[in-house]
């Protein structure tokens, strides 16, 4: 997974930030959300946990979007954590579909 420099949600575009300057302080977090600036911040830390962390982030922006203001930390960590197996398990889910003529069944398979 690559977590990108931007992302777009409901017509909001969101800077993504890798930092290891968070505003709430790294000592109990290790990503936020600022909805006033837009950004996501994730700290620098094992690949896995940071792509875990900015799924956690933009669950929170997801779910502001929809009009919910009170997060449940829990079921957004599990959700994050659940995306990110979906998404780790089954990497083509995400890949550009192939090209029609890939999908054409070979010489002699039966239709």
């Amino acid at each position: 997974m690559n977590i990108p420099k931007t992302i777009k949600l409901g017509g909001v575009r969101y800077a993504v930030e890798i930092t290891d300057k968070l505003n709430l302080g790294s000592a109990n977090y290790s990503a936020e959300i600022d909805y006033l600036t837009l950004t996501i911040r994730v700290c620098p830390t094992a690949p896995q946990k940071q792509e875990v962390d900015f799924l956690h982030e933009l669950l929170h922006a997801i779910a502001d979007h929809l009009g919910y203001k009170d997060h449940d930390e829990k079921k957004i960590d599990e959700l994050a954590h659940a995306l990110y197996m979906v998404i780790e398990d089954n990497p083509a889910l995400f890949s550009p579909p192939e090209k029609a003529e890939n999908l054409k069944p070979s010489k002699g398979a039966r239709p």
